[in-house]
């Protein structure tokens, strides 16, 4: 992660806060009683300037008591407003207005790094994490940089990746995860192949069960920095980054008949020792910090990604987004960039994976 003493006494003074080193940068308030919304609202290009800085920043100590106020300060910290999940791949329960608790998954399980919706067509360019109750132990959320991740995977990996991009296939089977209803926000198959064509992919069913295809980047440049970063649920959605129980699940269950999987962009397997390299990658250049009771996480959610540890005893983290960004409008390299993808219509010639 970037250098934790990005935020200098100038800035600290004119912000009226204290850096606080650490793992992540962090900013308390010099006075508790702050009016926290009036706060933002007068400081939010500064904030924003640090964000895109370090790619995450915590807020610890600021007067957030609540849902309302925490999806308010995610607003007035924001340059436009809030974005709803697409093409969910995970369980989470709705809270209120545009907040909802962070992945409902195990606790004794790892929620491996990721940048939220980095496969679709659209995303937030900012996520807001609020703890409301911390866990007894463990249940960070560690975050990745997701330039130097790009930096450090060898050449000859890199390459491949970013021109031929990942090829993704999601399998929607009734009673197996997320169902395409839900995970496509539509009711029946002529919604969802109308989706699947407005989204670039390739739809199939056969019978209540859909198989989806389609072929997206690994990398982009951010569009604050010019930077090149490393953007995409390759790694995240391989069967090979399955925890060993769910892996010998998969096995038996017949990889065809994964919720998802990843493919290089030509339709080859990705090596177990290739994904072991990305994940290696990722993990040299995650940190994470404890969570507190009324700390909130912001991230930017293109520079660096984040995840879940294990945990025990209660733990409540709430997330809203915001910034909507859209494919259409970024820079794509290579094999997968828009202007090669049809928009209208399934992608022609996807291999068969």
């Amino acid at each position: 992660m970037s250098d934790t003493t990005l935020i200098g006494p100038q800035t600290a003074r004119r912000l009226d806060v204290h850096s606080v080193p650490g793992p992540v940068p962090m900013l308390t308030p010099v006075h508790r009683d702050v009016d926290v919304l009036a706060w933002a609202a007068e400081h939010r290009d500064t904030v924003g300037a640090l964000l895109t800085a370090g790619g995450a920043l915590v807020l610890r100590g600021f007067p957030v008591t609540g849902q309302e106020t925490f999806e308010q300060l995610a607003l007035a910290l924001s340059a436009s407003g809030s974005v709803a999940y697409r093409e969910n791949a995970t369980p989470r329960s709705h809270v209120a207005g545009n907040t909802y608790t962070s992945t409902d998954y195990p606790a004794d399980r790892t929620i491996y790094a990721h940048n939220e919706n980095s496969h679709t067509l659209s995303w937030p360019g900012k996520l807001f994490f609020y703890c409301a109750t911390p866990a007894a132990t463990g249940g960070e959320t560690p975050v990745t940089d997701c330039r130097a991740v790009l930096r450090r995977i060898p050449g000859h990996i890199r390459d491949r990746f970013l021109e031929e991009g990942w090829l993704y296939r999601r399998s929607f089977s009734p009673r197996l995860g997320i169902g395409w209803r839900q995970a496509f926000g539509v009711e029946t198959p002529d919604e969802a192949h109308a989706y699947a064509a407005d989204s670039w992919m390739d739809a199939e069913f056969d019978g209540d069960r859909l198989v989806v295809r389609y072929r997206r980047w690994a990398a982009v440049d951010h569009p604050g920095t010019g930077e090149p970063v490393w953007f995409n649920h390759g790694t995240f959605f391989n069967q090979a980054s399955l925890e060993p129980e769910l892996r010998r699940f998969a096995t038996a269950l017949g990889v065809g008949r994964l919720p998802y999987n990843t493919f290089h962009g030509n339709g080859d397997p990705v090596s177990d020792e290739v994904v072991d390299i990305l994940r290696k990658a990722y993990e040299a250049e995650t940190t994470s910090f404890t969570w507190e009771r009324g700390d909130i996480l912001m991230i930017d959610n293109m520079l660096v990604a984040h995840g879940r540890r294990p945990f025990t005893g209660e733990r409540r983290v709430l997330v809203t987004m915001t910034e909507q960004m859209a494919a259409a409008a970024t820079e794509l390299p290579g094999a997968v960039a828009v202007r090669t993808i049809p928009q209208a219509g399934p992608p022609v010639d996807l291999p068969a994976v």
